[in-house]
């Protein structure tokens, strides 16, 4: 990747779920550091070192599954196991998220 860079193919790098220790690890040979860092980021699991971490070495942080796994519903394997345990949190049903989103005329998701 670093030689697509140097050749004008590619402005910037990215990594996906790296932890500051994988990041911290790689700045120590890299020639280029990552630009982003995707990682899993929602009201359920914020990473706020991790965050801290990406802004403060300017990396941004990019979230995937901003809402999180919807609820049980629909995620079935091949098996007949459900992705997501029974007692999973639906945050489509979360009032505050609810009251956000009503507030800015969207859906939850």
């Amino acid at each position: 990747m670093e030689n697509m860079v140097d050749m004008g193919l590619t402005k910037g790098i990215g990594v996906s779920n790296y932890n500051a220790q994988l990041l911290w690890d790689m700045m120590t040979y890299c020639k280029y550091k990552p630009a982003v860092n995707e990682v899993e980021l929602h009201p359920t699991c914020q990473q706020p070192h991790l965050v801290r971490f990406l802004i403060d070495h300017d990396i941004r942080p990019i979230a995937y599954s901003p809402i999180s796994r919807p609820g049980r519903g629909g995620s079935i394997l091949p098996d007949g196991s459900f992705l997501t345990p029974e007692d999973w949190h639906d945050l489509r049903e979360n009032p505050t998220l609810k009251e956000i989103a009503k507030a800015h005329g969207k859906s939850e998701v």
